[in-house]
């Protein structure tokens, strides 16, 4: 009877041994399933920051099928170790998904940092420097960077939300922001809302193609937002019609933190014209460097240049030129600068030609010039003037017949 129970109890261990180790094969199949299904639908971005992964995965699996029944722990040296989880598995398990940035929370990380730097850059008492120029700059860093590659999309979402200039503007905008800790924390908030948007904006393919898609989901996000920031005070609801309640030239962002004096007629007519030429030149420009790569990769395996980096890196180019002028309506003719960059961003699928570029810039032009006053300080204002100048254009074309090219 006491052989018997030893011999059921030795066979007990055995089952549950050989059970645990049916549960981690059953794990690593479930691993390598997940890992293919990621890749054929965000194109194998996961498997590109870890090619080895899949691998791993698969020596694991093989490792636990055949080591049969035994023990859950070994002895090293007389001691006693047991299975943890180590830095490297850690990585394997969260690392790909943290830089291939396709699962909600790792674009949350993503766009906070790049709010969080760019806000930083842009805010940074003495070293100030206009808005449009911190953006280009963030966005052109990480366009050159390797590692940032594959989140250039996200990252430069994020940029537009550390772009904005209204958290903690509960009174004016003519002073300077002081930077505090819970300026950051409300930020946190705002990216959390943008990243939300983006992500069913994503989904659902909304706004696809069409200029400035990227600065109108800010955009969504900011107003969503405000529904938060006006009741906590952290921002005033005047800021919806500033420019109406106090003095803001043509073109002209309100950030600037020189006094503000009123502008003679020939001003304010010089000052909407450095913005409207400003909106044609990057429009124009940008759509037409990518209309011409097409035109000279087309029938080979050549890639398209960048539609986000080749705009950004001409709109800084030209901002650093007109700075060092110092010329006085230059913050007018950046805004103009930025609307264009957004313009050139357009898939040209929905804007084939160079015509229709410098229409669709026309249009957005008009669009800024008449939201002058509005939204001061938004972010992803300037992406929502070009997304609306391209809904006027094909409003137009359907409304007024065919716009011959």
């Amino acid at each position: 009877e006491s052989r018997r129970h030893r011999e059921e109890q030795k066979n007990r261990t055995k089952n549950c041994r050989a059970s645990q180790n049916d549960v981690a094969l059953l794990c690593a199949m479930r691993a390598i399933g997940e890992r293919s299904l990621r890749a054929r639908k965000w194109g194998g971005a996961a498997e590109a920051a870890d090619p080895m992964a899949d691998q791993t995965t698969s020596m694991a699996m093989v490792s636990v099928s055949s080591s049969g029944p035994g023990p859950t722990t070994s002895q090293n040296n007389g001691v006693e170790s047991r299975p943890g989880i180590s830095p490297h598995g850690l990585y394997e398990q969260w690392g790909p998904r943290l830089i291939g940035g396709e699962v909600f929370w790792s674009q949350c990380f993503w766009i906070y940092a790049s709010a969080f730097l760019t806000y930083s850059f842009n805010n940074s008492g003495p070293f100030r420097t206009n808005v449009q120029i911190s953006i280009m700059t963030i966005i052109t860093l990480f366009g050159a960077s390797p590692l940032m590659k594959n989140l250039l999309v996200i990252s430069s979402i994020g940029v537009f939300v550390g772009g904005q200039n209204i958290i903690g503007a509960t009174s004016g905008m003519n002073e300077e922001t002081e930077i505090e800790i819970a300026h950051y924390a409300w930020l946190a908030v705002l990216s959390a809302v943008v990243a939300s948007v983006w992500w069913s904006v994503s989904r659902l393919k909304l706004f696809d193609g069409y200029a400035g898609r990227l600065g109108t989901t800010t955009f969504l996000g900011m107003n969503l937002s405000m529904l938060i920031f006006v009741p906590a005070d952290v921002v005033s609801w005047k800021l919806y019609i500033w420019g109406f309640l106090n003095l803001v030239h043509v073109g002209e962002e309100e950030s600037s933190t020189s006094p503000k004096v009123p502008y003679s007629w020939t001003q304010e007519a010089e000052s909407a014209i450095v913005y409207v030429l400003g909106v044609l030149w990057l429009g124009v420009l940008s759509g037409g460097t990518r209309l011409l790569n097409q035109r000279r990769i087309e029938g080979t395996s050549q890639s398209p240049i960048n539609n986000i980096l080749t705009p950004v890196v001409y709109a800084l180019s030209s901002m650093l030129v007109v700075n060092a002028t110092d010329y006085v309506h230059a913050p007018a003719i950046f805004n103009g600068f930025a609307v264009g960059t957004y313009v050139g961003m357009v898939s040209l699928k929905r804007v084939p030609s160079l015509q229709r570029f410098a229409l669709v810039s026309a249009f957005a032009s008009v669009w800024g010039l008449t939201l002058t006053p509005c939204f001061i300080g938004f972010a992803g204002k300037s992406g929502f003037t070009a997304f609306l100048g391209h809904i006027t254009f094909d409003l137009s074309r359907k409304t007024f017949g065919r716009i011959h090219d």
